[in-house]
């Protein structure tokens, strides 16, 4: 259903806003460690707005929250706050 894809959307971007204040509290040798994955997960959301059926943004969706899970993982455990 569009409204619940829509709806994941609003997550993805409210994710994607969370990792970008937590990649703010990382040293700079943290993010540069970290950067080949922060690439990668802003691509996989620009990605998403090139998705025309719903199925495909489900997928999209999908992926981006598995590299958002790992992310948030990382620093985690670069800051301690496990």
């Amino acid at each position: 259903n569009l409204g619940s894809a829509s709806d994941a959307m609003d997550t993805v971007r409210a994710d994607y806003d969370a990792l970008r204040v937590a990649t703010g509290e990382l040293s700079e040798a943290e993010r540069e460690r970290l950067q080949p994955q922060l690439d990668a997960v802003r691509a996989q959301v620009e990605a998403l707005a090139d998705v025309r059926d719903v199925e495909g943004l489900r997928a999209g969706i999908e992926a981006v929250g598995v590299s958002f899970e790992q992310i948030f993982t990382d620093i985690s455990e670069t800051l301690d706050c496990s």
